[in-house]
């Protein structure tokens, strides 16, 4: 019986896979709004941080950091744009990789296929051929891995990132086994670190770590060919469950593309995803009954088991704090409202009115056998007012592939992101620009 590593690697370095049109699309739909986000992410003091901390020097620089047109090696500008990217947690959510696909695979994929002059539809093949690996390796670990402090995004995304580095490069099937092995030993990242500067650097890290394994593979260091397999095996080690991995999540591959079932979420607001969903609740009771920040006396959020898990700030003074909590959320959401990128600066989330207003919100558990997230499932509201209480169920989720953003929502996003760094005639030709990447004749073009 074939290993899980060798059979994930082999489907990554299949010269013959054909990545289906309807696939790459999305795939370039992807790239849009990644783009978008990192132009708004790069004036962050943490983008910031991560630019001064790579050498510019070298003379070697073959990729485009995305802000500012500079020229880095291909792992230095992945890590950058990625930073760039996730630093706003305004990117793209995976529900099988329970957590975000774009962030550390995007930047990946066009600095590699950069360096190697592929087109844009190697490149966007290449990055949902990642995620199809990355997906694979997050339900092999099962929901027990996230809920116990590991960021999936990055644990997982890290044998997405080095499937993409891997396939640009040629990697055969032994040395993309090697490179796997590779990139294990380099697999971290914590959600003690969510609402901090270092959540975006562990994506940062993941994109890095791909691009650094595929090259030490193509230039012949090797590590262990099955690093996924076996009771000291990366499943066994990050998983820690005794169920032997379920073999059949094998069986579609090639065949059922992630980017089409079940899809990406597109996020509306720039803030971890547990917290849309109660928002948009709260906003439409709010439409419904008429109330107003002043006349909130509690506001009680009921979460399904796991769901809350990344919402690990009370009491946020940070913007960066405010992104993972749910208090300040529904506090924003009500004297904004709405939420947009200025709701989340520390001095928004410093305001005398938000924090009163968050600490009238409090969290309960809603009894379920099942573990959830938020991108899954439902949640309760009781909003108690002066005028009464009112209690409400919501159970869409806004960005996702069954309340997707429409194409001018996306377009919005994209231009208010990019006109962060460019003037809105600038913004409008680059959003063009990046929407023609599946039928340029090689990526490096898109930077012209």
């Amino acid at each position: 019986m074939s290993s899980l590593t060798r059979s994930l690697a082999a489907f990554a370095a299949a010269l013959d896979l054909a990545v289906p049109r309807d696939v790459i699309a999305r795939a370039g739909d992807a790239f849009v709004d990644s783009l978008g986000v990192a132009l708004g992410g790069s004036a962050d003091p943490a983008a910031r941080i991560a630019r001064a901390s790579i050498d510019l020097a070298t003379g070697s620089g073959t990729s485009t950091i995305w802000s500012s047109g500079e020229r880095a090696r291909p792992q230095d500008a992945a890590f950058v744009n990625s930073v760039q990217m996730h630093v706003l947690d305004f990117d793209d959510s995976s529900l099988s990789l329970r957590g975000h696909p774009s962030s550390t695979m995007m930047p990946t994929a066009i600095a590699v296929a950069q360096s190697t002059g592929a087109s844009g539809t190697q490149a966007l093949s290449a990055y949902a051929i990642g995620l199809e690996v990355a997906t694979r390796v997050a339900r092999w670990l099962t929901p027990l891995h996230y809920l116990k402090g590991w960021h999936t995004t990055v644990t997982a995304g890290v044998f997405g990132t080095v499937a993409i580095a891997g396939r640009l490069l040629g990697l055969d099937e032994t040395a993309m086994r090697h490179a796997f092995g590779l990139a294990a030993s380099q697999a971290s990242g914590m959600t003690r670190n969510f609402g901090s500067m270092a959540k975006a650097f562990q994506t940062g890290h993941a994109a890095r770590s791909g691009i650094v394994a595929a090259r030490l593979a193509a230039a012949g260091m090797n590590a262990d060919l099955d690093i996924l397999d076996g009771s000291q095996g990366f499943l066994a080690l990050y998983g820690g469950a005794e169920i032997p991995p379920d073999r059949a999540l094998l069986q579609d591959l090639g065949q059922r593309w992630e980017l089409l079932n079940p899809g990406l979420y597109m996020k509306r607001w720039a803030c971890c995803y547990a917290v849309h969903r109660p928002v948009v609740g709260l906003l439409e009771l709010q439409a419904q009954e008429g109330f107003v920040a002043n006349d909130i006396r509690s506001i009680a959020v009921g979460f399904l088991p796991g769901a809350a898990h990344p919402l690990n700030h009370t009491n946020p003074q940070s913007g960066l704090e405010g992104k993972f909590s749910i208090e300040y959320a529904m506090a924003a959401a009500l004297l904004d409202g709405d939420l947009s990128l200025e709701s989340f600066t520390d001095e928004a989330v410093q305001r005398p009115a938000a924090q009163a207003l968050q600490r009238k919100v409090s969290r309960f558990e809603i009894p379920h056998e099942g573990v959830f997230n938020g991108l899954t499932g439902f949640n309760d509201l009781i909003v108690d007012t002066t005028r009464g209480q009112f209690k409400y169920q919501i159970d869409r989720t806004p960005g996702s592939p069954q309340w997707p953003l429409t194409p001018d929502e996306l377009e919005k996003k994209f231009i208010s992101c990019a006109r962060t760094q460019l003037n809105p005639e600038a913004a409008h030709a680059l959003y063009r620009r990046a929407r023609a990447l599946p039928d340029l004749h090689t990526v490096e073009s898109l930077f012209d």
